[in-house]
């Protein structure tokens, strides 16, 4: 991995344990000085490599639930906006 990917890899990863762990990505965007759209794509990458983890996402537009939930699908209310955790490991 080139030095600068690990260099904004590393500084995402020290601004959520700063932060302690959760963060929007707009909050990250504005700590790291980056564009939110340049922080999704550190963040996925991260996600995918199993070092952080993305564990919720809002609706644009809240709106009203009609009917029952999807088959398998959760009802819930709209969530926080897309909150990135780093990754914890469980133990048996």
């Amino acid at each position: 991995m080139d030095s600068w990917w690990r260099d904004i890899d590393d500084a995402t990863l020290n601004v959520l344990a700063a932060a302690g762990g959760r963060l929007t990505l707009a909050e990250l965007a504005s700590r790291l000085g980056m564009s939110e759209d340049a922080v999704r794509s550190v963040v996925t990458m991260l996600a995918e490599r199993g070092r952080v983890r993305i564990a919720e996402v809002e609706l644009a537009r809240p709106r009203a639930l009609a009917g029952a939930a999807p088959r398998g699908a959760a009802r819930r209310g709209a969530g926080q906006s897309a909150v990135i955790g780093k990754t914890r490991r469980s133990t048996p």
